[in-house]
């Protein structure tokens, strides 16, 4: 009997995959570097067991440990002598190294820790959350509590990060977080509720669903005014779609709804598909699709289908034309002010019938002049006609180049009719020039019914399904 001795396959790092292990946000984006001393993860195949990181620039070669490794992820922390501007990263386990990858280093990029378990705090209470990325020179922090900053200087030590939620911050149940150092880039959002009281449980629930990997779906029926820039072409229309996803284990960190008068950043990894499948991706992360059978839409007496994509999203532009070089005008599906969803079941979601109700549409004053976004200003939105709906301002990149997206969610407050997205929200996106062939920057203004979101628990097989109706007004815009 003769017997072949099988060499085990050398570990491989991805192109983009030593990153931030606290945001892990792409290299792509402002915050998408390397610090010294920041605690990393390394994303690849056959990564266990390794057990050092070298890391090489041209002032010479340096290692650290490597704390624990898994299959695909690994995870080290930088020394604090590594140098600065362009590094190379390889992983070692026993005779057995793995290819370079490159990596940029800049003085800091922080990164804040999801806590393990929420925090609910008053105004005047501290908060310590987890930190890394913040480098050698631990020069002014600058704590962002929904867009205020926090009062008196912020305590470091180690990886915690301590810090008094100021006086004037914003209330409610997800109040974001970031963290800044003098000149350098902004780190991603986690969410703290501050005075939010018994209404927080549901909300805090379905966060906790979508942030740590459970079982969730999505029912939007919408309308999208588009003013949008597609193969060179500037196309105006309007169209209703409606869209249903069921997913488990997205782990999308900052998926909570943002408390009014604040705005939540969020980040991830596109593919180079269509900039419907980008989106999708930079919205649900790392997830696996779940089966939920046939899906269908009814308003009135019309029905429409919602066939699944590769991406896993049930989908049908219904009534009017989506953004498309290419796309038909289509009689108008949405009668009235509701749209009932139906889904037959599948191997993983159970049957339902929700009906949603659609909102009143809003409308975006300036819009027409609004062609470039400062990144390093403030952004006033204003608009007419929300009559108490709640009013949404957002903004994606989508960048088939480095293939990293960013965006940013934020609500107004009741009864508002402006809003200013601040500049440390802006500044946590990439540059783009507004066209959706490379880099697509988009700016949105949304609405949705008062009081009409729903959540509802009683579909087999999900934690939660998120079902709300929407009126969507985007452009194309450059950021700068």
């Amino acid at each position: 009997m003769v017997c072949a001795a099988v060499a085990s396959a050398a570990p491989a790092i991805e192109r983009r995959g030593v990153r931030n292990a606290a945001s892990e946000a792409p290299p792509g984006l402002p915050g998408g570097a390397l610090a010294p001393g920041m605690r990393v993860v390394i994303r690849g195949i056959d990564l266990e067991g390794v057990t050092r990181l070298f890391i090489e620039a041209r002032g010479g070669r340096r290692s650290a440990p490597v704390e624990r490794s898994e299959p695909r992820q690994a995870w080290a922390v930088l020394p604090f002598d590594v140098p600065l501007g362009q590094v190379r990263l390889a992983v070692e386990r026993g005779p057995e190294r793995s290819a370079w990858v490159n990596a940029r280093v800049l003085p800091s990029s922080p990164g804040l820790f999801l806590p393990d378990k929420p925090i609910a705090v008053r105004r005047g209470e501290f908060v310590t959350l987890r930190v890394t990325g913040l480098g050698v020179r631990r020069g002014e922090v600058r704590v962002y509590v929904g867009g205020v900053a926090a009062e008196g200087a912020p305590e470091n030590e180690g990886d915690a990060l301590t810090f008094t939620v100021p006086a004037g911050a914003p209330t409610g149940c997800a109040v974001p977080v970031q963290v800044q150092l003098a000149g350098g880039p902004v780190s991603n959002a986690v969410a703290i509720e501050i005075e939010g009281g018994a209404a927080c449980e549901e909300a805090e629930q379905f966060g906790r669903w979508l942030s740590t990997g459970g079982r969730s779906g999505l029912l939007l029926p919408f309308t999208l005014a588009a003013r949008l820039e597609i193969d060179g072409t500037l196309g105006v229309s309007r169209g209703e779609g409606v869209a249903a996803a069921f997913v488990e284990g997205s782990r999308r960190e900052g998926a909570a709804i943002p408390a009014a008068g604040t705005c939540m950043v969020y980040a991830g990894d596109i593919a180079a598909a269509a900039p419907e499948q980008q989106l999708r991706s930079l919205l649900t992360g790392s997830s696996r699709e779940l089966d939920a059978g046939r899906v269908w839409a009814r308003s009135g007496e019309r029905r429409a289908d919602l066939p699944r994509d590769d991406a896993g999203l049930h989908y049908r532009a219904a009534g009017g034309a989506m953004p498309d070089a290419h796309e038909v005008e289509r009689p108008p599906f949405f009668d009235g002010h509701a749209v009932t969803l139906h889904g037959e079941g599948g191997r993983d979601v159970g049957a339902f019938r929700k009906t949603v109700a659609l909102p009143d549409p809003v409308q975006w004053t300036g819009r027409e002049a609004l062609e470039e976004v400062d990144r390093t200003r403030p952004l006033h939105l204003r608009w007419r006609g929300a009559t108490g709906q709640p009013v949404f301002v957002g903004g994606i990149v989508l960048d088939r180049v480095t293939r990293a997206g960013g965006g940013f969610l934020c609500l107004a407050p009741a009864a508002a009719a402006e809003f200013i997205v601040p500049p440390h929200v802006l500044s946590f996106l990439p540059q783009a020039e507004g066209k959706m062939e490379r880099s697509a920057g988009v700016l949105l203004l949304a609405t949705v019914p008062e009081g009409a979101a729903a959540i509802h628990q009683d579909v087999e097989g999900l934690n939660g399904l998120l079902a709300v109706g929407a009126f969507v007004d985007a452009r194309s815009v450059r950021f700068r």
